[in-house]
C-alpha cells in the first residue's frame, strides 16, 4: 500500500549457507526463497514448501547453476 520496497542482506557461510525463512512473517517470500533454494543451494531453515520448480527433475543434487564455484 506504501509503496515501500525492502531489501536484506545477510552474511552466509559459503560451504553450507543457511538462512531464516521470511515465509511465516511475508507469505510472499515463499517463490523466491524457494528459487534462491534452487539456483544458489540456500537452506532457509522453517520454509514451509522447498520443492524445486525451475530445474529439470533430472538435474543433480548439490549442483546450483547460479553459484560462482559452478562448473558448465
Amino acid at each position: 500500500k506504501t509503496g515501500s520496497m525492502i531489501n536484506i542482506r545477510v552474511l552466509l557461510d559459503n560451504k553450507k549457507p543457511k538462512v531464516e525463512s521470511l515465509v511465516p512473517i511475508f507469505a510472499g517470500a515463499e517463490w523466491v526463497e524457494r528459487e534462491m533454494h534452487e539456483m544458489l543451494g540456500i537452506d532457509f531453515k522453517n520454509h514451509p514448501n522447498l520443492v524445486p520448480f525451475l530445474l529439470p527433475e533430472d538435474w543433480p543434487k548439490g549442483k546450483y547453476p547460479l553459484r560462482k564455484d559452478h562448473k558448465k
